[in-house]
């Protein structure tokens, strides 16, 4: 599975201050994950894993969903 986010370096940061490592990312593993106010447009999600995700006000605007888990 590839990495291709195309996120700006502020919700990045973000991302890695709630305890997002860039190991979980890359095998996208985001459960328990905080993404409240991130804006992910035209992000790849497929494959994803985001049991017990927070999603407040984020922007998924045009994302990859396919076969991801909720």
């Amino acid at each position: 599975m590839k990495f291709s986010f195309r996120v700006k370096l502020s919700t990045y940061r973000l991302l890695i201050k709630r305890g997002l490592t860039i190991e979980k990312m890359r095998k996208k593993d985001f459960r328990f994950a905080n993404f409240s106010d991130a804006n992910f447009y035209r992000a790849n999600f497929s494959d994803a894993n985001f049991y017990r995700a927070n999603f407040y006000r984020a922007n998924f605007s045009d994302a990859n969903f396919y076969r991801a888990n909720f």
